[in-house]
Formats: structure tokens, C-alpha cells, sequence
């Protein structure tokens, strides 16, 4: 522990800018790959172009799997055609504009220099895992809809 710390300061609420340099990281990457790729025209199918097999799921049942097309609405988020990426996966659309939230949060908690366990311990980070969960299930039923029924 610190010595220079506070009695009730543990390792655990330390602040360290790993954790969030870690994730603008990750954020960067997955912008600058997803503005590198080419959009399927089928609304879902775009990470074949990184190697990756068809969807299994769809390929057996017939049914979109839970994140078909969430490849294919971030590229056209990246590529700043918000219809298509709502179009091909709605909850793609939110979870991009999340992360891009998240990165403008991560740079103030960064310079706040607010300890990450703090952030990911915070009741808001409990709502909004449970919000995404209910956006994510709402948007399958979406796909199903539009690629088997319409």
C-alpha cells in the first residue's frame, strides 16, 4: 500500500490509467477496423470479411443469431450512415454510440483521476448493463421480424 495514502484508501480504489487506456485502446481499434471493412448489402455477413465463418446459428436454424448484423452496423456507423447501421442491427447503433460515450468519459475520469473500480462498482454501470441487455433481446426479436417475416 501507499504510504502517502489514506488509512482507508485500499489498492483496490488506487487510481490507475491502465484500465482505461486499455479500453480507448480497444475503442480505437475497433473504429479504425470497422471503418476499414466494406458493409454487407445484406445487413449482416460483414465479419466474413475478417476470416470469420458464416453465422452458425443462422446457417442451422434459419434465424438470425442474437448479434446478427452487429458487425455490419458498426461499419456503417464508422462509414456515418446512422440509417443503415440502424437498419441492419439497431442494437449496433446503440452500443457504438455507447463506446463513444464511454471514450469521452474514460478521457474525464482519466484526468479526474477517478480509481476504475470505482466506475465499474457504480450503480449506473449495474442500470446500464441491465438497459443493454434489454436493447440487445429487443433488437433480435428485430432481425427476426425483418429477415423472416418480412
Amino acid at each position: 500500500m501507499n504510504s502517502n495514502a489514506a488509512p482507508f484508501e485500499t489498492e483496490a480504489s488506487a487510481f490507475s490509467a491502465w484500465p482505461y487506456l486499455t479500453y480507448l485502446s480497444v475503442f480505437l481499434f475497433i473504429v479504425l477496423l470497422s471503418y476499414q471493412l466494406t458493409p454487407s448489402a445484406m445487413g449482416y455477413g460483414t465479419h466474413e470479411q475478417l476470416g470469420l465463418p458464416p453465422c452458425g446459428f443462422l446457417t442451422i436454424t434459419g434465424y438470425p443469431c442474437p448479434s446478427c448484423g452487429l458487425t455490419t452496423s458498426f461499419v456503417h456507423f464508422a462509414h456515418g450512415n446512422l440509417a443503415a447501421s440502424l437498419s441492419a442491427q439497431p442494437f449496433g447503433t446503440c452500443l457504438f454510440l455507447v463506446l463513444v460515450i464511454l471514450a469521452f468519459f474514460t478521457v474525464w475520469a482519466i484526468i479526474k483521476k477517478i480509481p476504475f473500480s470505482e466506475v465499474m462498482n457504480s450503480e449506473y454501470m449495474e442500470w446500464g448493463q441491465y438497459g443493454m441487455l434489454f436493447l440487445f433481446l429487443m433488437s433480435w426479436g428485430y432481425k427476426i421480424v425483418v429477415m423472416k417475416i418480412l
